[in-house]
């Protein structure tokens, strides 16, 4: 019940954000999303704001005692949020839709060193060089066990990036390589363009 509410509340996030965006004021005013639903979505987006930092906080905590099961314990995190477990029938088809429907609002927006701040999530994983355990031991587990879109688009410095843009960015400058490990940034890139789709925002 709680996970039919969550996707409830996502669909009038969404038409309220797009009246916002798209429509005339005057439109807006009828577009019928009342007052309760306003209230509602406010829940639902401070919601996700609790969640994102939960999971943020939990990168920082790996990256400083451990990269060990960090997967496991961000879908915990998750799984608690949809008030679902692993024994829920085709759980991992429900936490791929919460993802597809949120991902752009999974935030991390911590004061981190060194970090960009705020950055989306899957990206705040990669710049902290947690992929491996992080994405490949849960989101990026088995495609077809977790059907995940990673063509999310963030607005950074005026300009549209996808988690692809966000590689390629990395691996263009050669002075990143002292930071970042590009032989596995490189598997990384061709995984998400083979196996999920991924593409630049140029070509979205």
């Amino acid at each position: 019940m709680k996970l039919i509410s969550l996707l409830v509340l996502t669909l009038i996030f969404q038409t309220a954000h797009a009246c916002d965006e798209n429509d005339s004021a005057s439109n807006c005013k009828n577009s019928g999303v009342t007052t309760v639903d306003k209230s509602a979505v406010e829940l639902e987006v401070n919601a996700l704001r609790t969640l994102s930092s939960k999971m943020c906080v939990q990168l920082q905590s790996s990256r400083t005692f451990g990269h060990d099961n960090s997967g496991e314990r961000i879908e915990n995190i998750m799984l608690k949020h949809l008030g679902i477990t692993r024994e829920t029938k085709d759980y991992k088809l429900l936490v791929s839709k919460f993802w597809n429907d949120n991902a752009q609002n999974l935030i991390c927006d911590d004061d981190a060193d060194g970090l960009r701040n705020p950055e989306q999530f899957m990206k705040r994983v990669i710049n902290m060089g947690m992929h491996t355990s992080a994405l490949y031991d849960f989101l990026l587990l088995d495609e077809e066990e977790y059907p995940v879109t990673v063509n999310h688009i963030e607005i950074y410095q005026g300009k549209e990036e996808t988690v692809l843009d966000y590689i390629e960015n990395i691996l263009k400058n050669p002075n990143n390589s002292t930071e970042y490990d590009f032989v596995e940034l490189k598997s990384l890139k061709k995984t998400l363009i083979k196996y999920y789709g991924a593409k630049y925002a140029k070509d979205l």
